[in-house]
């Protein structure tokens, strides 16, 4: 049937030219579902050594096919103007695009028959390696360098941008040229024998390959998804700092008030307009006295002669149309108000009748603290206003003489998060719990912003007697702005790989008794190398190469599914072998990094007064698990009063955790340990005490030097870089501070962490 098929295209050009086409689109479509946004290139194009196929197969006239299909891929992802004239118009790099690509296929036809490397066996290893050549990194030049001239001739993106793009696309297109046309080869040119071997080891090289680009893109947008929350958290520090700030205020005008009997116009202006100035999530600061129903007429007339205007008391109704004030018992009214010249127009508005304002008033004298209101009507704007008002009571002789108002605008300060860039850190929604769902404040325009798939992040943010429930969504610049470039390098990395091993079992499954004989006679040579290398490798790579190797292993056990489908009791062993290997090898990583940074001088620490007892039941808490493992009492006798310590939190944190982590591996079973603190003029003294086994005298130096391990010894760890204690030196000596190793063998090991107070630092 296959022959038949290939009869049947053979004999129909445009039969073959449909199938070309259909095919090199699927192809791209896979490409581009393989990629990880890396620009303008896919990072695997399947379609490239697919084209090259049928050129081989079927010679020149397959170029429309070729170009219709690119064109098709090209346009997957298309969205604009879908007029002909629209489509040319604006993507014209498509169409150019789609002729580099066809032109790469031909060429590399050409050169591949033009040298006789397609009509033979295979078993050269020289025509291999030449086949390779050209019909990879060589003739692949030609589509890339099309693609670069013509994004540069349209000003698509900046030279250099585009040269880092020149090299991607040109290393996927040769590396999948190489991969997708050994497999090509394989199912329609070799013997099954040699096919099933090229199958086996392309196919498991491939698997791994993107396996571990999987791994890395999802390492990546866990990564982003961190960053992200970071930005949220500032955000919300943010807000804290906007709500500190005006409770401040609210404070400084109460106290103001306090020291003036009556206030006069020209004092509440001053006064607030400093303010104002250094607040500029505020709208307006008022003063509302509380005016009985017997004083209404002597308050109006007063209203009159300090601003000049008659004024009397109003209110709003269902409609929010302004009419006089119904009468009561008590008016809240506005008296004063700045900025005067532009809320004149509040003087006199009664603010009790307002159900909203008055929960929020009440709220205020009844408990004597500030209170704020759920989300505002303001006269002057048409919608719903994303404003709130933030009261204060202001008594004299124990009773109420009236409220000191803030009125706080949530867009101004929902702006002050996000910044003036042009670039959008996040959208925001925004509404008042206690209110309900309805939003009060929305950052974007709903109907030009597409939420779907968007990641997002809500928050309780308390604020006074009110709880705003925030949603920050990423945007989709967010991932452009803040991504890295390892899935790339992995992707990349992967595909050289794997195109290598795509010409090593080429090679080999053709030459396999000719490179035995090599072997053979280079014996002598490559036994030595074999053996420099090994020791080599052993030395330093055998704590890296132990976990990938659990990893690599369990999750080819679970990606083939050996015991069941998913669910099967197994996997669990399987996936927690796998997450204790990966926090070891972070674990190295990490050492290596950090000693790094503390001896390029990078690591910048952070002074501050910090509570020890506190610090100390964190460690604890978070190494219980490992010290009730070995039944090791692990205690701190350092008392709540104990002085504070002016140090890097972190710093400390690392320190110890470091230390007790030590202290509870070499130390046996049923064990103590122990942490005591001293606190002296100049100095504070911790000490962590086990009743290990000891260290020997001569070893002590020896184990604060960078990567240094003492063999066949049980306070040293034989798993690790070595870099745990000279880590741990590096950080007090940042402090300014001192480190001591105290031990007997067979009695156990004091270390004595120094630090120097704050009066010795300064």
């Amino acid at each position: 049937m296959e022959d038949r098929l290939i009869k049947t295209l053979n004999n129909h050009t445009w039969l073959l030219n449909i199938v070309v086409a259909i095919t090199y689109f699927l192809f791209g479509k896979l490409g581009f579902s393989l990629s990880e946004g890396s620009g303008f290139a896919a990072l695997i194009w399947p379609a490239a050594g697919v084209a090259l196929g049928f050129v081989l197969f079927f010679g020149y006239r397959v170029w429309p096919g070729i170009y219709l299909g690119a064109l098709f891929s090209s346009f997957i992802n298309f969205d604009g103007d879908l007029s002909i004239a629209g489509i040319v118009e604006n993507n014209i790099h498509y169409f150019t695009i789609s002729a580099g690509a066809t032109l790469q296929a031909l060429a590399a036809g050409w050169a591949v028959n033009r040298f006789n490397l397609f009509d033979h066996d295979f078993s050269n290893p020289g025509k291999v390696g030449l086949f390779y050549l050209v019909a990879g990194p060589v003739c692949c030049t030609i589509s890339t360098t099309i693609a670069f001239v013509t994004f540069y001739a349209l000003g698509l993106n900046s030279f250099y941008g585009l040269l880092s793009e020149w090299i991607l696309w040109w290393i996927s297109d040769s590396t999948s040229t190489i991969i997708f046309i050994t497999l090509i080869f394989a199912l329609f040119k070799f013997a099954k024998t040699r096919c099933n071997a090229i199958m086996i080891v392309l196919g498991t090289g491939l698997l791994v390959t993107f396996g571990i680009f999987y791994m890395g893109r999802s390492w990546e947008k866990d990564r982003l998804d961190l960053v992200y929350d970071h930005q949220v958290n500032a955000a919300i520090d943010t807000l804290n700092q906007f709500t500190n700030a005006h409770m401040s205020l609210l404070n400084n005008l109460s106290g103001f008030k306090s020291f003036r009997h009556t206030i006069s116009k020209d004092e509440f202006r001053a006064f607030a307009t400093n303010n104002l100035a250094h607040n500029m999530n505020i709208r307006s600061i008022a003063w509302e006295p509380v005016v009985k129903h017997d004083e209404r007429a002597d308050f109006e007339r007063e209203l009159a002669t300090i601003h000049d205007k008659k004024i009397n008391l109003w209110q709003i109704n269902s409609k929010n149309q302004k009419y006089n004030a119904d009468v009561a018992d008590e008016y809240i009214a506005v008296k004063f108000i700045e900025p005067f010249d532009k809320y004149e127009y509040v003087l006199g508005h009664v603010l009790n009748t307002d159900d909203n304002r008055a929960k929020a008033l009440k709220k205020a004298r009844d408990e004597r603290s500030l209170s704020m209101t759920a989300p505002v009507y303001l006269i002057t704007e048409q919608v719903k206003s994303s404003a709130a008002t933030i009261y204060q009571a202001h008594f004299k002789n124990d009773e109420l003489e009236g409220y000191m108002a803030v009125l706080i605008r949530i867009d101004k300060m929902i702006d002050g998060i996000i910044g003036s860039d042009p670039e959008v850190k996040f959208y925001v929604d925004l509404y008042d719990k206690e209110a309900g769902p309805e939003l009060t404040f929305r950052s974007y325009d709903q109907d030009n912003v597409d939420l779907a798939n968007l990641y997002s992040k809500t928050v309780e943010f308390p604020i006074l007697n009110r709880t705003w429930v925030i949603k920050f969504i990423q945007p989709t610049e967010f991932i452009d702005q803040n991504k890295t470039s390892q899935p790339l390098f992995i992707c990349m990395i992967g595909m050289i790989f794997a195109s290598l091993v795509a010409v090593g079992i080429m090679i080999l499954s053709g030459q396999r008794l000719f490179l035995e004989n090599l072997v053979l006679a280079r014996t002598n040579e490559l036994e030595a190398a074999n053996r420099a290398k090994s020791e080599f490798m052993a030395n330093m790579s055998h704590d890296l190469r132990t976990p990938l190797n659990a990893i690599i292993g369990f999750s080819d056990i679970m990606k083939n599914e050996m015991f069941g489908k998913l669910g099967s009791p197994k996997y669990n062993e399987y996936v927690t072998d796998i997450s204790k290997s990966s926090e070891y090898l972070l674990s190295l990583i990490n050492d290596i990094l950090d000693f790094s940074a503390i001896e390029a001088n990078k690591r910048q620490i952070e002074m501050e007064d910090l509570d020890l007892c506190p610090l100390l039941d964190q460690c604890i808490r978070s190494l219980k698990p490992l010290s009730d493992a070995k039944s090791i009492t692990l205690v701190h006798t350092v008392a709540e009063n104990f002085p504070p310590l002016h140090a890097d939190a972190r710093a400390i944190k690392q320190i110890f955790i470091n230390l007790i982590s030590n202290a509870i591996k070499f130390t046996t079973d049923g064990g103590e340990i122990t942490i005591t603190g001293k606190h002296t003029d100049g100095f504070t003294y911790l000490n962590v005490t086990d009743t290990g086994e000891g260290i020997a005298e001569k070893n002590i130096e020896k184990i604060l030097d960078p990567f240094t391990r003492v063999e066949n010894h049980p306070h040293i760890s034989q798993e690790g870089t070595g870099l745990g204690l000279a880590i741990v030196n590096s950080l007090i000596k940042l402090h300014g501070g001192e480190f001591a190793i105290t031990s007997e063998l067979y009695v156990g090991t004091t270390v004595t962490v120094k630090i120097p107070n704050k009066s010795e630092k300064n």
